[in-house]
């Protein structure tokens, strides 16, 4: 029961964080805090309410910190304009933006949607077919992902969809304790078949156009990220917690300049100006 709780919290993170849109997360979610089930503990001036941060290690956080790396180094997650469900004009792919498969690998019919038992499905993300531009006016492109859901109470058999790619592999499977395969996961082929454990989420990657290629076996982990789409994957152990302490010094400046902000604002009564003149003297201006 407790690891399947464990899985299901997985699952709920991987979900929200490869999700369009903002991500809404509650202080506490990345490591489960829960206020023994309280959703109203605002008047609660006691440990129900209190945040208790874990120490370094804690098998959730380390999972949400790879799932907000993923999210970041990849755009596709993140578009500012709706999904076509269509080849985009002036991507030069032939590919859908988004496709939605049933576990056998075929693409989907309204029958398939209206079906009332589907509890599993297969997301088809084209990072190639990005149709909104980059700050710069710039083409974006990306990696392409395939995010398999397997809501069942009952292991499922996956086969990965052909004509979407050839060679693809397991970056993030939330039925590992971890959530992210070891030495980098599993490459498969188009049409090979994965067994999917009872409610649990894969994700496969393809790398990019311009991505240089892999020789089959070899990690997308090791070396630095590929070159045609700006990739990351989730990195593990030392390699994870040496790419956080490259990124703390910077997080910490920018965290102690916006923390004395804050603290000059709720330390004085004259509300607005102060603040303002708290920002500036702190940066010159918001940015």
């Amino acid at each position: 029961m407790l690891a399947l709780r464990a899985r299901q919290m997985r699952n709920f993170i991987a979900t929200l964080m490869l999700s369009q849109g903002v991500p809404m997360i509650s202080h506490g979610d990345e490591f489960a805090r829960t206020q023994r089930g309280n959703n109203n503990a605002y008047c609660q001036d006691n440990e129900l309410a209190w945040v208790r941060w874990p120490e370094e290690g804690h098998p959730l956080l380390d999972f949400m910190r790879a799932m907000v790396w993923l999210r970041k180094d990849h755009p596709v997650f993140r578009r500012r304009r709706f999904f076509h469900g269509r080849p985009v004009e002036g991507t030069h792919d032939e590919l859908s933006d988004i496709a939605w498969f049933t576990p056998e690998g075929r693409e989907m019919t309204h029958r398939d949607w209206e079906s009332a038992p589907a509890s599993a499905l297969t997301v088809f993300l084209n990072g190639n077919a990005i149709s909104e531009p980059g700050p710069r006016g710039e083409r974006i492109t990306d990696d392409s992902f395939l995010l398999m859901f397997n809501a069942s109470p009952e292991p499922l058999e996956f086969v990965v969809p052909v004509d979407h790619g050839r060679q693809w592999q397991v970056i993030v499977d939330t039925a590992l304790e971890d959530g992210v395969p070891a030495g980098g996961g599993a490459e498969v082929d188009a049409g090979d078949r994965l067994t999917l454990t009872d409610r649990s989420l894969t994700v496969l990657m393809r790398p990019g156009v311009g991505a240089p290629a892999r020789a089959k076996g070899a990690s997308s982990r090791a070396g630095p990220p590929s070159a045609g789409a700006g990739a990351r994957t989730p990195a593990r152990g030392p390699a994870r917690r040496a790419c956080v302490e490259k990124r703390e010094p910077r997080a910490r400046a920018r965290g102690g300049r916006m923390g004395r902000v804050a603290g000059k604002l709720h330390a004085d009564a004259s509300g607005t100006r102060a603040w303002r003149a708290s920002v500036d003297a702190a940066g010159g201006g918001v940015r």
